[in-house]
Formats: structure tokens, sequence, C-alpha cells
């Protein structure tokens, strides 16, 4: 490792280093999770009539004011129900129902709590409504508006906006192909017998696990033994497919760390190589040229890596195809303290609006990683921390 960077250093050279892989367009079944490749316009007003919010009848607001508190039902309409001509008479109204269409020449809505009906005849028996329970037309957008900018995530909310505008398909960014390398000797897949000094992968299915709620699927590839042929034969394989690549072990400077000098080798001097934070110091990013694949070496210890995913991969492959995560702060629940001068990702779990302490023993444990929800990244000048200072706070995915 060379010149150890800061996380602010790691921030603002991955912000230097853009890719742009596209986009396509999915059926809207498919885009739940994606990012909008494009800005969505409303293609007509919402709501595009003037639209009932009350079960009631719909009258004259004027022939109310004046002193009216009866009129002759001509109807009823339910909601998706067919215009009909404007109303010319002020001692009719109309029947309507939550969401139908109010004809011009009746602006007020009297709710049927207040009305009683006698034959042709119906009766409002209350005050004078402060609304006319009317959603009035454009009120929610106006024609041409724009609903939604390229680069937002499309979940619930924006889905409905979406298919509101009646899209069938969805133009998205295009998601990088991504591939997971582990390496390591000791390491054995799920499935397989396990001799006494060995260890189950679980880094693969881990960040898999994360990219996939994150809406970038991604590809594991199968585990290399620490051996120079056998990484550097994997390590080609993988960059001539992936567009990012992530790698979990031998990224440090031991003896069978060979991760970082042969990327260094094949693809140049890294980006940074080394960075002053726990865990994950021994992280690195390489890159192939200005537009080939782009490599992240993450420590192969389990939270080193699911800190580096959710810490710097994912926040960088979102913002390359322009959604731009914003953490939310949350306040500690109990006092910490924090010795080291690096940046420190703390593992906590939620307490009320606030976060607890869950310091894992070292960066191997996974199993004591379930008492956590997330971490809280503390800057490295934090030493003794009060219950209810706040810092960013990352959930785990």
């Amino acid at each position: 490792m060379g010149k150890l960077v800061n996380v602010a250093e790691v921030d603002a050279l991955l912000a230097s280093e853009g890719r742009d892989w596209g986009t396509v367009e999915v059926c809207l079944a498919e885009a739940a999770g994606r990012i909008l490749g494009e800005p969505l316009h409303a293609p007509f007003p919402f709501p595009s009539f003037d639209r009932a919010m009350m079960d009631g009848v719909a009258v004259s607001r004027a022939s109310l004011e004046a002193g009216r508190r009866s009129w002759r039902l001509v109807g009823h309409r339910a909601a998706g129900a067919a215009e009909r001509p404007p109303f010319q008479q002020e001692t009719e109204a109309l029947g309507v129902a939550t969401g139908a269409a109010v004809p011009a020449g009746l602006d007020q809505v009297l709710p049927k709590e207040g009305l009683s009906q006698e034959g042709e005849k119906v009766r409002w028996t209350g005050a004078i409504p402060p609304l006319s329970y009317i959603q009035k037309m454009g009120s929610d957008a106006v024609a041409g508006e724009r609903i939604l900018p390229a680069g937002s995530l499309l979940g619930s909310r924006e889905m409905a906006a979406v298919a509101s505008c009646g899209r069938a398909e969805v133009v998205v960014k295009r998601r990088p192909r991504l591939a997971l390398l582990g390496t390591g000797k000791e390491l054995v897949r799920p499935g397989q017998a396990k001799p006494a000094e060995a260890i189950y992968a679980s880094n693969g299915p881990a960040l898999g696990a994360a990219l996939w709620r994150a809406g970038v699927p991604s590809q594991e590839l199968p585990t290399v033994e620490d051996a120079p042929a056998a990484v550097e034969g994997a390590l080609r394989a993988a960059l001539d497919e992936a567009e990012v690549l992530v790698v979990t072990g031998a990224v440090s400077v031991g003896p069978a760390d060979y991760v970082a000098p042969l990327l260094t080798e094949l693809l140049g001097e890294p980006l940074f190589h080394g960075v002053r934070q726990r865990p994950g110091k021994p992280m690195g990013v390489w890159r192939q040229g200005e537009s080939g694949c782009f490599v992240f070496g993450l420590p192969g210890n389990p939270q080193s890596a699911l800190v580096g995913l959710h810490r710097h991969v994912l926040p960088w492959i979102h913002r390359q195809m322009g959604w731009v995560e914003r953490p939310e702060e949350r306040p500690l629940t109990a006092a910490f303290e924090n010795p080291s001068d690096f940046t420190r990702f703390l593992p906590v779990s939620r307490e009320g609006a606030g976060v607890r302490p869950e310091p894992a023993g070292n960066s191997g444990e996974v199993m004591r990683l379930l008492r956590s929800e997330g971490f809280l990244e503390l800057p490295p000048e934090a030493r003794t921390l009060e219950a209810g200072e706040s810092f960013p706070f990352r959930p785990w995915l």
C-alpha cells in the first residue's frame, strides 16, 4: 500500500471517475427499483377533470350561499362515468361518488352525511361547508409539467406517477455488468464438506444480496485460491466480461495477497490503495482506462467487505446512473469511546429515533453483525462521543 488517503479524499477521487452505461427501455412491471433514464412529464392535467372528493351530491355553491337547501336530484354519477352537458339550473343536483367527474356548472359537493332525501328531492341539513370537496382539474399537475427528473429512483410513489401517466414502457439507466470475485484458499462454497480449518464463503452471497436489494444484480464468480497464476487468470477473465468488478480478499500486503500487485500489473497504478478507515483499511480501486472495467478491491473480512460495498461501491454506481444517496443522520442513544484517528464505521441497532452502538470484536465476525441494523460513520476527530450526538447512518441492505 502507498500513502493512506482519508475517506473524504476517496469520495473526491471516486467522484472524478465517471462512467456512462447508457439507458434501456423496460416494461412497467420491470421498472421498480430502477433509476429513471429520462425526465417524466405529465401528458395531461392531473386530475384531468374536476373530481369529487366525497360521496354526496354536486350543486351550485351560489345557490347554497343564496339560501337554497333543497334541489331536484337528476341522477347519480359513479367514478369513471362519462361527462354530461353543463348544468343550467341552480335547482338541480347530481349525486356523485368519490372520484366521479363533476360537470361544469356544479362547483360544490355536499357530503352524504349531511343530506336527506325524499323522492326526487334532496335536502342539505348542515351549515355551508368550508370546502368545495372538489379537486380541480390540473390542481395536482398541469399538462407538460415535469413530474420526475432523470435519475429518480423508482420506488412505490414514483411507480404510481409513471403508471398514472399511462406509460407501459419506461426508459431507465442501464445497470453495469457487475461481477463478484472472492479469493482465499481457506474458502469453501456452501454445500461442500468443510475441513476444520476452512470457512464457508459468505462474501459473495452477502454482497450479492445487498446489490440485488439496491437494484444492481451481480454475478458471483467461482472463488479463486491464493496462487498467482490462479488469481491472474480469474482477474483477466473477469476484466474481459465485467464493467464493474468487486474483488474481496488478498488486497493487503501479506505474502499471499496477490490481488493488488496483479491488478497494478494489468491495469496500472491504482486510483488509491489504502484508506484511513476502520474497518476496510486495505481497500483499493483500479480502472481499465477511461471507459473500461472499474475494479474495487475490498478486504475479505465480512464486515470490511459489507461496509466497503455500502459506503463506497454502491454510492459510486448509483451516482453514475444519476442518483445521489443522502444518508440520514441518527443520534447515539449511549456514549461511545472511539480511540482511533481513522474514520470509524460503527455497527448500530435502532433504538427509538436513535441508534445504539453494537461494536464488533473484529471485522471477521459474521454472527455478531446480526445484532446491528446498519452503521454510523464517525469522523476521525471524534473521540468521546456523547449520547445525543448525530452522525450519518446507513442501514444494511
